[in-house]
């Protein structure tokens, strides 16, 4: 269950790059 709980940051992370 950890797993998934560091998957959405990777996410939102990811989105605010390609933004940039």
């Amino acid at each position: 269950m950890s797993s998934p709980s560091y998957f959405p940051p990777i996410s939102i992370l990811f989105y605010i790059t390609v933004s940039f």
